[in-house]
């Protein structure tokens, strides 16, 4: 018969092979999901793969450019103007833009707070404003970019960010 430390010894010799396969196995099944993840990626964006997850690190996230953005711009019934900027809602172009003029009156009805705009809101009521689209612009970056060209190029009076007159607004 064998003795007990022998038995322990093949145990432990047989669980070391086992682990060994096993990582072996893992190591296999990575490569695969790899592969995969790379044709599901190159089949739904078309080009290189981005890797998802590094270990300690956040996730990575490709950044969007497929999506359009509304320049807007409002104006009150003294003149005062105010552009923004949204993402478009589909193909809503008009309705992107009362939803976000809606989150303006929100702010300042509800919240409170102490912007330009949100002052003027409360002067004139929200039924005093006229919403217009000026500009549908492709990507979020591009968006923001052209609505500072805007803002310099009109110089509206409700604007706060960019002309050097940003206040705490809550």
């Amino acid at each position: 018969m064998w003795s007990l430390v022998t038995m322990v010894i093949l145990f432990l010799r047989c669980l070391e092979k086992m682990l060994l396969l096993l990582a072996k196995i893992m190591q296999k099944f990575l490569i695969i999901m790899q592969k995969m993840m790379r044709m599901v990626y190159n089949i739904i964006e078309g080009g290189e793969m981005v890797p998802l997850f590094t270990p300690g690190t956040k996730m990575a996230r490709k950044r969007r450019n497929d999506r359009n953005h509304v320049i807007y711009k409002l104006t009150a019934p003294t003149g005062e103007e105010y552009v923004g900027v949204t993402f478009a809602r589909g193909r809503a172009f008009k309705r992107s833009a009362r939803i976000r003029f809606d989150a303006h009156c929100r702010n300042a009805f509800d919240y409170g707070h102490k912007t330009l705009l949100a002052m003027a809101l409360r002067d004139h009521g929200r039924n005093g404003f006229t919403r217009e689209v000026l500009e549908i612009v492709r990507g979020k970056q591009n968006a923001h970019i052209r609505e500072r060209e805007i803002i310099a190029l009109l110089q509206p009076a409700l604007n706060m960010e960019g002309m050097g007159r940003k206040v705490n607004s809550k």
